[in-house]
């Protein structure tokens, strides 16, 4: 593909996974390629995705010639370099740092690059944060997925690209589900799909809870602990209550499939983070999956999994005391 359609490529992906997203993009700063991307974000985001969405750019005082600075960004830094280097992203680090941001929380969604872009991703992954590369965008990107002392890194994921894969790489957990109730809901969750024989074949992952394996369980568990925040992407949010008083709502039909979309991009994330692969046949020993692709690739059967399981979201969170509710009919401050 030339570079225009690659671009677009990249533009169109990005805008659909940060759509809604809540915090600070940072890039490069200039009005080409990648970081062109990243500054002209604010046009491409309908005007309730930009609330509380900023993008920052880091730029060297004096820029090579033909490069130019996107003014689109919300803040532009100087990092007193002439010429581009690694002090870019150093400065970011020590921005972030300062500020008190933990390494930990800082995702980093890595598209092909050069130089510069190999010692980022490098430097991240050291800190502490987690860099998801696109493979298919090759350079830096690919050449960090084949470097030996770098590609088992805990921290360094193979992105697919699919928007809600992206997504959920930056996905922030739930902060109001306890253990104990993420627990009672992943067991009603996995006992209804049990019910149901979603698994034709004899598979581990489908056994009673009592005897689940333990990473099948925390695997369930990590499920509902997301579910909360694709609830709220979907329009949803969850509060506690009394069994008796909790009203099960059902999920319409157009943003049950944008959540189930968006639990199977955290569904890819979670399985390439524990080293499954694409294949052409399920195989739990060998971590062979033929579901890690994007969503519009899966078959309407695959996609109805996915649908089924998120409309019964409502249903498993009760059993463990939590409401599903509109955030529409969320009572507004001073009312």
């Amino acid at each position: 593909a030339g570079e225009e359609e690659r671009l677009h490529h990249y533009r169109q992906l990005l805008s659909e996974a940060l759509a809604g997203f809540q915090g600070e993009v940072i890039s490069g700063g200039t009005a080409s390629g990648v970081s062109g991307i990243v500054g002209g974000l604010s046009e491409l985001l309908e005007e309730k995705d930009r609330s509380g969405f900023k993008t920052v750019g880091y730029l060297p005082n004096l820029l090579p010639r033909g490069a130019k600075t996107d003014d689109r960004y919300d803040l532009i830094l100087d990092t007193g370099g002439s010429g581009f280097s690694p002090l870019e992203p150093l400065q970011m680090w020590l921005d972030l740092l300062a500020s008190g941001v933990q390494p930990s929380r800082v995702k980093l969604v890595g598209i092909g690059g050069g130089k510069i872009a190999a010692i980022e991703y490098r430097l991240a992954l050291s800190l502490g944060a987690e860099v998801g590369v696109l493979a298919e965008s090759l350079r830096a990107a690919k050449e960090l997925l084949n470097d030996d002392r770098w590609r088992e890194h805990k921290n360094l994921v193979s992105m697919i690209p699919d928007k809600m894969t992206i997504r959920a790489l930056i996905l922030s957990p739930s902060s109001v589900l306890d253990r104990a109730s993420l627990e009672r809901a992943a067991e009603s969750s996995h006992n209804n799909a049990i019910k149901k024989k979603r698994h034709k074949v004899t598979d581990p992952s489908m056994e009673p809870w009592d005897k689940l394996d333990k990473k099948f369980k925390e695997s369930s568990i990590q499920q509902k602990l997301y579910a909360e925040a694709i609830l709220r992407y979907g329009g949803y949010g969850v509060r506690k209550k009394p069994k008796s008083q909790i009203k099960l709502i059902k999920l319409p039909e157009d943003r049950l499939k944008l959540m189930a979309e968006m639990e199977h991009g955290r569904f890819n994330v979670e399985r390439i983070r524990a080293g499954w692969k694409l294949g052409g046949k399920r195989d739990h020993l060998k971590k062979i999956s033929p579901y890690l692709r994007p969503w519009i690739e899966l078959s309407d059967d695959v996609q109805a999994w996915d649908l089924d399981y998120v409309a019964g979201w409502p249903r498993d969170l009760k059993e463990a005391g939590l409401e599903v509710y509109d955030l529409k009919d969320e009572p507004k401050e001073g009312k």
